[in-house]
C-alpha cells in the first residue's frame, strides 16, 4: 500500500476499528467502481452508511471510528 493507505490503516487500527482492505491493483471490479465514482487516487474509504472519501483524512477517520464504535460496524478501505 501507498503511504496514505498505510497511514489510514494505522489511524483506524489506533482507533480500534477493524477494516477490510481491498487492493484495487489486484481487484479490477473495485478499481472500476472507484473510477465510476470519480476517484483517481487511493485510499478511498467507504463507511457502512455509504459515505466515502479519498486520501488520508484524520478528521474523517475519527468521525468514522466514533460512528463505527456506536454501531460495531466494519469499514472498507
Amino acid at each position: 500500500g501507498c503511504v496514505q493507505c498505510r497511514a489510514t490503516a494505522r489511524g483506524f487500527a489506533k482507533a480500534g476499528v477493524a477494516i477490510d482492505i481491498i487492493d484495487v491493483s489486484t481487484d479490477p471490479a473495485a478499481a472500476a467502481m472507484l473510477t465510476d465514482w470519480g476517484y483517481l487516487s487511493v485510499p478511498v474509504i467507504v463507511t457502512p452508511d455509504g459515505q466515502h472519501w479519498a486520501g488520508h483524512r484524520p478528521d474523517r477517520i475519527t468521525a468514522a471510528a466514533c460512528a463505527a464504535a456506536q454501531t460495531h460496524a466494519q469499514l472498507s478501505v
